[in-house]
This record gives C-alpha cells, sequence and structure tokens, in this order.
C-alpha cells in the first residue's frame, strides 16, 4: 500500500525536516559555546590567581622599598652628623693657624 502525500503534505514534510535540521544545528553551536565559556572561565580563575599574587608581591616590594628609604634617610642624618663633627675637629685643627685677615 503506497501512500501519496498531498502538496501540502510535502511542503509540511520538507519544512519540519528543516526545523529538526536547524534545531539540531543550534543544539550544537549552544554546546559549542558552553564548552567554550567552561575554557573561559577556567582561564579566569588561573589569571585571577596570578594577578592576587602580582598584587601581593608588588605591596611586599613597596614595603620593602619602604624600609629601605628609611634605613637610608637614617644613615644620611648619621653620616650628615658625623660630618659636622669631623668638620668642627678638623677646622679648629687644620685652618685655625693664626692668620690675619686684611
Amino acid at each position: 500500500m503506497q501512500e501519496e502525500y498531498t502538496k501540502f503534505q510535502k511542503e509540511s514534510l520538507l519544512y519540519s525536516r528543516n526545523i529538526a535540521r536547524k534545531f539540531h544545528y543550534l543544539c550544537e553551536q549552544v554546546k559549542k559555546l558552553h564548552n567554550r565559556l567552561d575554557a573561559i572561565e577556567i582561564q579566569l580563575a588561573v589569571v585571577s590567581k596570578v594577578t592576587k599574587k602580582l598584587g601581593q608581591a608588588c605591596g611586599e616590594a613597596f614595603h620593602q622599598t619602604k624600609e629601605v628609604i628609611k634605613h637610608l634617610h637614617e644613615e644620611q642624618a648619621q653620616t650628615r652628623e658625623d660630618l659636622s663633627e669631623y668638620g668642627g675637629v678638623i677646622q679648629g685643627s687644620t685652618w685655625d693657624i693664626n692668620t690675619k685677615v686684611v
């Protein structure tokens, strides 16, 4: 028993088949997008960890720089005091030779 389809039935079946193909294609594209988003989330987590470590390292570097500058300031102040003290001794012992300025 061979069935004959009317023109409307043939067009309806063709239309349904096309919709099914499009739906299948869209499902595959959604799966691909989902996989890509998963990969991006993983990479974002890695970048986030690296950024956090970089920020902590930068903070530690600034702290160390602050300590070095503080230490250099203290040493410079001590050196200035020493030079001032030694300058007075040098001036008193070598420059004071009883010269008269006219």
